[in-house]
């Protein structure tokens, strides 16, 4: 929902098959490596229980606080993720339906 109010094309195709103006593999890239780069820090921190006894730093926390930690970090980073995007979001529609975006 993000990219298409960054970049408000509807009509994404992959293939060479359509006009210029339906072809647009970059935003298919945005929305593919977003997601990766996000699953991967949301997976490393949901992980973290798991891993922590390694890092010497963490290893004399109990698993309940790592538990805790964990959690408390993947509450932050979900919310912060959503005002991010909610704030690019709100802007760019504003911007589009003000006219100053084409």
């Amino acid at each position: 929902m993000m990219s298409d109010a960054i970049k408000p094309n509807f009509n994404v195709r992959l293939s060479a098959t359509g006009n210029k103006k339906q072809r647009d593999p970059g935003k298919a890239l945005l929305i593919t490596f977003g997601s990766q780069i996000g699953s991967v820090a949301l997976g490393a921190v949901f992980a973290f229980p798991t891993y922590y006894s390694r890092i010497p730093w963490f290893s004399g926390w109990t698993d309940a606080t790592a538990r805790a930690v964990s959690l408390g970090l993947l509450a932050v980073l979900v919310i912060v993720g959503h005002v991010v995007a909610a704030r690019v979001s709100i802007r760019r529609i504003r911007l589009l339906f003000s006219g100053g975006l084409d």
